[in-house]
């Protein structure tokens, strides 16, 4: 019986997200629900053997698809794709750079994750993805050296997001 009703939460979940126009903010709700149920509610009570088969992969597909909506766009500003008699570098920074403030300010920096240790890990996968893909540019990159300093205000930005 609870197992199915902890099914029936997460098909309410995934229904109620779909209000959401911004897919980012749809992967956010659903991770901020899901994380809030294994949590409060199954992880304290030592109940995880009735946790429906798939809710912890549930969980991680839903960072997965919120990590592709929110950042695969910041990332993809540094792929070598523009014509070879563009300016390549600094156009790759400049669209990175602007990528990344429109993404964090104040789209999400506005965004509140209520927990502790989801707003931990969501950061730590951000910067796993996103910050040490910039630093390896940078380093493919010598001659851009000097824009790493750049790379504090990054963590930074990173480390203020879902205060809400």
């Amino acid at each position: 019986m609870i197992q199915q009703m902890l099914i029936n939460f997460e098909d309410q979940l995934e229904k109620n997200s779909e209000s959401f126009s911004d897919p980012s903010l749809r992967y956010q709700f659903l991770l901020n629900n899901s994380y809030f149920v294994r949590e409060e509610f199954l992880e304290p009570s030592n109940y995880v053997y009735i946790l429906p088969s798939g809710t912890t992969l549930k969980f991680m597909q839903y960072q997965e698809k919120y990590m592709l909506a929110s950042w695969e766009p910041v990332l993809y500003c540094l792929q070598d794709k523009m014509p070879l008699w563009f300016p390549k570098h600094s156009s790759q920074l400049s669209r990175f750079k602007s990528e990344f403030q429109k993404t964090c300010t104040p789209h999400q920096k506005l965004w509140k994750v209520p927990n502790p240790r989801l707003r931990q890990k969501l950061r730590e996968a951000i910067t796993d993805k996103v910050i040490t893909g910039y630093k390896r540019y940078l380093e493919d990159h010598p001659e851009l050296e000097k824009c790493s300093s750049d790379l504090q205000d990054m963590e930074d930005m990173v480390n203020e997001l879902f205060e809400g």
